[in-house]
């Protein structure tokens, strides 16, 4: 079958930054000067004005290339008579479909009819970019400003803006006709008004034939540029350009490449005809994929209902459930020995490292999620708009609405709505604990991924889950005229050599029985995170693998299965449509309680939602200082090292042992009575007079470090404390009883201080003598854990200590066993608080007492006895814990 392609230029346009149009603006004028083409005497620096680069280029989708049509065309014309085509596209779905006979990038492209018109769309365009943008780079040296001059090196690069062409593509074979309508960003113009793509590379010739030469070709050929300029780099890692080539698009063909344009043309026009084949009506749509296996064609969802799934972003979540934005998973392990039914050698057994497994993956909940959103959104931009979503949710309530048509089990979820976006929480997840779980899923993980050095694991390696890769999606669910969007994150086990996100299973089931049991649920995992296989091991019941297999997501609905994939969706759209209508304001509540076809809905409190954004700490060390025994501060100094000797850790023998005793029969308590001084000393020394206190040290509060921890674990104590709250300058001043009337502890023999003497340094490096004139515990790990591990987490969390040195010791007041404690991994201890239900009490606290004060001189006393507290209106005369000296310094 011969093709013929016609490619007509339509006009030009300038995305900007909010993705609106400037129509006939053209791209930037191409830098002819000879001194930049051929070998270079002057090699091109890509890496030059790079700092602070971010990607603002991506996710306009169609927004630039409709505005121009808005622009362009008259209103209520045709649009099919409009544009004259068949299709609207961007090049890279026409890249994509023309190249698949021989080279395969697993793609999945959406095809829906609208209006007489089918519209293509890559279901992964225009994910943020979090590479350095070094192409940018070159094309900023081989083109001219807005004025005609170079550009200056080391100008700050940024891509919130680009040049497109509009284009018209007649595809014809025999009768039939194919007109394509779509845009193309291009790089340059010359002075004759010719298109130029501009490229780096490090391959050679020959290399560059087998590997970029098709893609080159085509993406150059379908935006009717007629020719590309090269920069030649030495090698991969290298990022300096040392020749520049130009090299003529209808030429490549000819240059003994191993594929055949015609071959590529026949493979387009036969997929757009099969889709326009397939797609009759308007309302109907498809999915395309693109696999190495084949091209499969998928309808889409019935009754015009469609589904959208975005990656927004990466992230790894550590151990303190924080989010590292931009984190990669470890790379698929694809040797080729991994898969199939596997030799006696290459069988893996998951019980290998998995003797010590602890899970450390529960209680995440939203914690990382909401650290993601938070470091990739502006402060202050309204959470509805900074999420584009109007629900944020795990992908766990996704599947089990979605799964609740085929299954008895009972759900309940909350549903708590806050600044305009609900979110939904399952009541396992809430209360989640850490599970008696062996690990060998995880351990599957591990055979089969890659380390970062593209290294296999070793087989005996330990497991852990404390950390893990999630990419954030934003899926929408639309149905006719009604779009319902929800924000998630989702685990990632791996990604294959194209990209693709990868998950794995191991089951003691075979294709049959997995099918039957498993098939859905995995199923609805894997789509609703965008998950391109699932790689499945099936093991004995000793937990040895001896067979994997690669299953296509999109290829389990057509199997054997009992269940279907639309009803599914639509029973997910269907839950979350109902969910929305009920919750129309702020605080709203329900619950949803499923058991399979059975649903309820029943009002909630929001009072009893605690999954909604969290109280977060951010420490920022501001100084440090020493204070003397006047009450006077010395800025700067620091504390004393840590003695790192291995001999004062673990279970002491008996020759390092410490005499907690030793040279404190004469200790005198000499720290009391500080309350203030040597801070306010400290905040004038390091703070210029005049200016507002409130300026100064750009806070809402002065406290001690005390007070924080007596509020942050009154939910789970049953002492008693007073601390009274006065507003000065603008500030709230915090002094507990007894701070303000703190005399010497006759009572405290000096232990504690003995042994911060025994774990630390001199200044100059030596250890003191243990017969020279840092907390001791006199518990062992059970009874710590039980009655310390909160007063202790909270003293080291809110003192931004990240380890504590924990002594045990003797009835004798011997130390004879020393431990490093993370403050972290207290967390995951067997304790019996939670960490961030005592900084909501804390938030709590201090947020009541800001707005009872709300002017300078107001004062309360709080009173807290457990769970209790009080706030009584106090007579500020009576706070003499602020001096007044200090307070004038300020005025």
């Amino acid at each position: 079958m011969h093709v013929t392609i016609n490619i007509q230029k339509i006009g030009t346009y300038t995305k900007l930054p909010d993705r609106s149009t400037i129509p006939f603006g053209l791209p930037p004028l191409l830098n002819e000067d000879e001194n930049l083409y051929g070998l270079l005497e002057d090699e091109l620096d890509l890496t030059l004005g790079l700092e602070g680069y971010k990607d603002t280029g991506f996710n306009d989708k169609y927004h630039s290339f409709f505005d121009y049509m808005k622009r362009t065309y008259k209103k209520g014309s045709s649009l099919k008579e409009a544009i004259g085509a068949d299709f609207v596209s961007n090049r890279r779905n026409l890249v994509s479909i023309a190249k698949s006979p021989y080279e395969v990038k697993r793609v999945e492209i959406q095809a829906i009819r609208k209006n007489g018109v089918i519209f293509l769309c890559d279901k992964k365009e225009d994910s943020e970019d979090y590479s350095l943008p070094y192409g940018h780079r070159f094309e900023r040296y081989l083109t001219l400003d807005k004025y005609g001059n170079q550009h200056n090196k080391y100008e700050t690069l940024t891509t919130d803006e680009c040049s497109k062409c509009v284009l018209r593509t007649t595809l014809s074979s025999g009768k039939e006709t194919i007109k394509l309508f779509y845009s193309a960003e291009i790089d340059a113009i010359d002075r004759e008004g010719k298109f130029v793509e501009l490229k780096t590379t490090s391959y050679g010739h020959m290399k560059w034939l087998e590997r970029r030469s098709l893609d080159h070709y085509l993406q150059s050929y379908f935006a009717n540029v007629p020719y590309i300029i090269y920069g030649q780099k030495a090698g991969y890692r290298s990022e300096r350009v040392f020749r520049v080539n130009k090299k003529w698009t209808n030429s490549i063909p000819n240059s003994g490449v191993n594929w055949k344009k015609e071959v590529c043309f026949n493979q387009l026009f036969q997929v757009l005809q099969k889709i326009k084949s397939k797609l009759e009506y308007d309302e109907e749509a498809l999915v395309l994929h693109i696999t190495r296996e084949g091209l499969f064609f998928e309808p889409e969802c019935s009754n015009n209902f469609v589904i959208n799934i975005e990656r927004i972003g990466i992230y790894k979540k550590l151990r303190n459930q924080t989010a590292v934005v931009g984190v990669d998973p470890n790379g698929l392990n694809e040797d080729p020995r991994r898969y199939g039914l596997l030799d006696e050698e290459n069988q893996m057994d998951l019980k290998k490292g998995c003797q010590g497994f602890r899970d450390e993956g529960y209680g995440d909940l939203f914690y990382s999620f909401f650290d993601y959103i938070k470091k990739t959104s502006k402060q202050g931009t309204p959470l509805h708009d900074a999420v584009k979503a109007d629900f944020i949710s795990t992908r766990r309530n996704l599947i089990s609405f979605a799964a609740s048509l085929y299954s008895r089990q009972l759900i309940e979820i909350r549903a708590l709505r806050k600044n305009g976006v609900i979110f939904l929480c399952d009541k396992k997840s809430e209360n989640e604990t850490s599970e008696d779980y062996p690990g060998h899923g995880y351990k599957f993980e591990q055979y089969m991924t890659l380390k970062d050095n593209g290294e296999p694991y070793d087989e005996e390696e330990e497991v852990s889950n404390a950390e893990c890769i999630k990419a954030v999606l934003r899926t929408s669910f639309k149905k006719g005229d009604e779009e319902i969007k929800v924000l998630y994150a989702a685990e990632i086990d791996a990604l294959d050599s194209d990209g693709n996100m990868v998950e794995f299973k191991s089951t003691i089931h075979d294709q049959k029985s997995w099918l039957y049991k498993s098939s859905l649920n995995h199923y609805l995992q894997s789509y609703l995170g965008g998950v391109s296989c699932i790689i499945k091991g099936q093991t004995t019941r000793e937990k040895i693998v001896f067979r994997v297999d690669k299953i296509q997501t999109n290829e389990i609905p057509g199997m054997k299965v009992k269940w279907n994939a639309e009803k599914c969706f639509e029973k997910l759209f269907e839950i979350l449509r109902e969910i929305k209508s009920k919750l129309k304001n702020d605080d709203e509540a329900v619950v949803i309680r499923i058991q399979g076809s059975d649903i309820y809905y029943e009002g909630e409190s929001g009072k009893n939602c605690k999954f909604d954004m969290p109280v977060t700490a951010d420490f920022e060390t501001i100084g440090t200082y020493i204070k003397l025994k006047d009450r006077t501060a010395v800025v700067g100094v620091l504390p004393n090292r840590l003695n790192e000797d291995p001999y004062h850790f673990g279970l002491l023998e008996e020759k390092n042992r410490m005499d907690l005793k030793k040279d404190c029969q004469g200790f005198r308590d000499e720290g009391y009575g500080d309350l203030f001084y040597s801070f306010f000393d400290y905040i004038k020394k390091t703070s210029k007079q005049g200016i507002p206190l409130k300026d100064v040290i750009c806070s809402d509060f002065i406290s001690t470090r005390r007070n924080l921890i007596s509020f942050a674990a009154s939910l789970y104590s049953r002492q008693s404390f007073v601390i009274r709250a006065l507003r000065k300058n603008g500030v709230i001043f915090l002094c507990d009883k007894r701070s303000e009337n703190q005399t010497s502890d006759g009572d405290d023999p000096g232990y504690g201080k003995k042994f911060e003497q025994y774990m630390t340094l001199k200044d100059n490096g030596e250890p003191y003598d243990e017969e020279e004139e840092v907390s001791n515990a006199e518990f062992d790990q059970e009874t710590w854990v039980k009655r310390r591990s909160h007063y202790h987490y909270l003293q080291s969390f809110l003192g931004n200590a990240p380890l504590i040195i924990r002594g045990q010791v003797t009835d004798d007041q011997v130390v004879f066993k020393v431990e490093k404690v993370e403050t972290d991994d207290i967390l995951h201890m067997n304790v019996d608080w939670k960490a961030d239900e005592s900084m909501e009490q804390l938030f709590r606290v201090l947020h009541e007492i800001k707005l009872r004060l709300k002017n300078d001189d107001e004062a309360i006393v709080i009173r807290i006895g457990g769970r209790h507290v009080y706030y009584e209106v106090e007579n500020a005369m009576k706070c003499s814990f602020v001096d007044a000296n200090f307070l004038r310094y300020f005025e």
